[in-house]
C-alpha cells in the first residue's frame, strides 16, 4: 500500500467505520468520530514509512489512538462540576416547586442518613466527584469504591421494596 493511497484505501475505511460503529451509539456520533480518525490519519500519513511497519499496522495504531483520545476527550468535557447553591444569584429563574422531586430528595435524605458511615461519605464524594476522583478523595480502591456501590445499590433497593 503506498504512502499516499492510506487515506483512500478501502481498509483504511472499513476499519475507521467499523471501530466508529463499535465505540458509538449514535450516527451522529459516529460520524463525527470518523470525520475525526481520518483528519487524524491524514494528519499522521507523513510519519508512515514502509520499512518500519506494514501499512494496515500503521493504519489500525493511529485509528486505535484516535478512539482513544476521543474516548478521553469527551469523558473530559462531561466531568461533573460542582455547584454551590450559594453563589448562583438570585435573579435566575428556578423551577417551579414539584412536590415528586421533594419527595424523592427526602427519600434519598432519609436513606442516606440510615447508611454506615463508609457508605454515606462514599455517596456524598458520588454526588460531584467521578469514581476515580471519588476513590481518590476516600483513600480507597476503585474495588473497594466499587463494591460500596453495590451496597448503596441493595440499600435503595430494599428501601424501594419496603416503602412501596
Amino acid at each position: 500500500m503506498a504512502a499516499l493511497s492510506l487515506v483512500d484505501s478501502e481498509f483504511a475505511r472499513s476499519l475507521i467505520h467499523r471501530r466508529a460503529r463499535v465505540v458509538c451509539r449514535r450516527l451522529s456520533d459516529r460520524d463525527d468520530l470518523a470525520q475525526d480518525l481520518f483528519l487524524r490519519l491524514i494528519r499522521a500519513q507523513p510519519r508512515f514509512d514502509a520499512r518500519r511497519a506494514p501499512a494496515e499496522l500503521f493504519l489500525f495504531v493511529v485509528v486505535e489512538r484516535g478512539i482513544v483520545q476521543a474516548i478521553r476527550d469527551r469523558k473530559r468535557r462531561h466531568d461533573r462540576i460542582p455547584i454551590d447553591p450559594s453563589v448562583v444569584p438570585e435573579d435566575i429563574p428556578t423551577p417551579g416547586v414539584d412536590s415528586i422531586a421533594i419527595d424523592l430528595a427526602l427519600d434519598v435524605a432519609a436513606i442516606l442518613a440510615r447508611l454506615p458511615a463508609p457508605l454515606r461519605a462514599a455517596a456524598e464524594q458520588l454526588k460531584t466527584h467521578t469514581k476515580s476522583a471519588s476513590a481518590r478523595n476516600l483513600r480507597i480502591s476503585r474495588n473497594t469504591l466499587n463494591t460500596r456501590i453495590r451496597d448503596l445499590r441493595m440499600a435503595f433497593e430494599k428501601y424501594r421494596f419496603r416503602n412501596s
